[in-house]
């Protein structure tokens, strides 16, 4: 692929995802104002901090050993394996932890306890976070420009559509889980 058609793919998926990230804080503004706008900011921000602690913070490397070794099937294998393992391992702790420690999370987050069960859910939902950002690290590994385009609008569009779902049925608590989902599905 040229670099002018990789560049146009990158540039589109861009945009869909700035817009999709403006049209969901512009929901989330218009239905719960600036105190709402506030605490959800720090609850992205624990979803942002749990997708990259999740994968080990293994993904820049996984491109770059996908892109070396795309060529060499044995190799290629290894990095695969160890890197899947690895997202494996570290996201399943992290989730035990979120799971158990629910109620001080909230505590800490919220300065209550009454979203306890979010931040459970959000415990298996960074799961979700790190393999979808695994994946784009291999698509990225194997320069599939369009690929990993097509991946990131679909994923934003898919998280817009979830986001305003779990708005709709959950509330508060919706839209925040809502939030959680948006990464998990890019």
């Amino acid at each position: 692929m040229s670099l002018a058609k990789a560049s146009l793919w990158t540039a589109a998926s861009t945009l869909v995802k700035i817009g999709a990230g403006l049209l969901v804080v512009k929901l989330l503004a218009v239905s719960f104002g600036p105190a709402g706008v506030g605490q959800a900011g720090n609850f992205r921000q624990l979803v942002t901090v749990l997708g990259v602690l999740a994968g080990a913070g293994i993904f820049n490397g996984v491109t770059k050993l996908v892109a070396q070794h795309h060529d060499d099937r044995r190799q290629l294998n290894n990095v695969v394996g160890t890197a899947s393992a690895m997202v494996l391992g570290f996201s399943t702790l992290l989730a035990l932890i979120f799971l158990l420690a629910a109620a001080p999370i909230s505590q800490g987050l919220f300065g209550h306890q009454h979203y306890q069960n979010l931040v459970r859910l959000v415990a298996l939902v960074q799961m979700g976070i790190a393999w979808a950002n695994f994946l784009l690290a291999l698509m990225k590994g194997f320069r599939d420009a369009a690929g990993n385009a097509l991946s990131l609008i679909a994923g934003s569009l898919i998280g817009v559509a979830a986001y305003y779902a779990c708005y709709r049925f959950g509330g508060y608590q919706g839209a925040l889980l809502g939030l959680a989902l948006v990464p998990a599905l890019v």
